[in-house]
């Protein structure tokens, strides 16, 4: 539904179907923004250390294989799946630390603000 926080909306549709409770899977949700939090933090210093973009395109080809991954995770019981949220967690973290950095270099100076702030917001 929409106005939902993308947990709760997360716990409600894949509870049912995976036969975890619904707090088991949200303390498992909670394990994976853990993740999250940890690897914003680590791919700032990884970005410029390798470069934004190089590091943007890196994580996104581990996101396509990623997606190739969910069917085999899910299906993996309780350890497939707490894999499967802490490697998207931590994937998405790696996007989030250079996402403010090289979004405001892809615009012209005169329009840089404006441009990242619609592109964030309309992604």
């Amino acid at each position: 539904k929409a106005g939902k926080p993308m947990t709760e909306a997360a716990a409600a549709a894949f509870v049912p179907g995976l036969g975890f409770t619904r707090n088991d899977f949200l303390w498992m949700l909670i394990a994976g923004v853990v993740f999250f939090g940890i690897f914003t933090l680590v791919s700032g210093p990884l970005a410029e250390k390798y470069g934004r973009r190089k590091m943007l395109l890196t994580v996104t080809a581990g996101i396509f294989v990623f997606g190739l991954l969910f069917v085999p995770l899910f299906s993996g019981g309780f350890a497939g799946t707490m894999a499967l949220l802490i490697i998207g967690f931590s994937l998405m973290g790696l996007t989030f630390g250079p996402m403010g950095a090289i979004l405001p270099e892809l615009f012209p100076t005169n329009v840089r603000y404006t441009g990242s702030a619609i592109s964030y917001n309309v992604s």
